[in-house]
């Protein structure tokens, strides 16, 4: 089975080398969208953990997306502060990895090791959040 915190590694291993390769642009988006998927995942392995996972049956109105079904679980299920915090942090990341996926004309960050970098501890904090929620 696949570990998806793997992509975490990934993205922090990456970025060390985004000075130092010709694609830097591709790189750095690459990284949010692995950092991304690190996050998503253990979202979703966590509410499966809790047989929380949202499933499309019993679905009211438009069928939404599986990412925005999971952000949901976690801005609406419980008035836990942690939750919420949580969905806010993974909608947001969301948003930023959409943009480095489908925007061609993105915005400077781009080309920001240190601005990357923060969207990898974006990441990482929401991990964190999750892993807390366990002990």
């Amino acid at each position: 089975m696949f570990n998806w915190q793997q992509y975490y590694v990934l993205a922090r291993e990456l970025l060390s080398l985004a000075d130092d390769v010709s694609c830097k642009e591709a790189l750095l988006r690459s990284v949010v969208s692995r950092a991304y998927y690190a996050a998503y995942h253990r979202a979703c392995s966590y509410l499966e953990e809790i047989d929380q996972y949202p499933s499309d049956q019993g679905s009211q109105g438009p069928i939404r997306g599986s990412h925005n079904r999971v952000i949901d679980v976690f801005l609406t299920t419980t008035k836990n502060p942690e939750w919420k915090k949580i969905g806010k942090k993974l909608r947001k990341l969301k948003a930023i990895r959409q943009e480095a996926d489908y925007e061609q004309a993105g915005g400077d960050w781009f080309m920001s090791i240190d601005k990357t970098n923060k969207r990898i501890d974006l990441a990482e904090e929401i991990i964190k959040l999750i892993n807390a929620l366990k002990a």
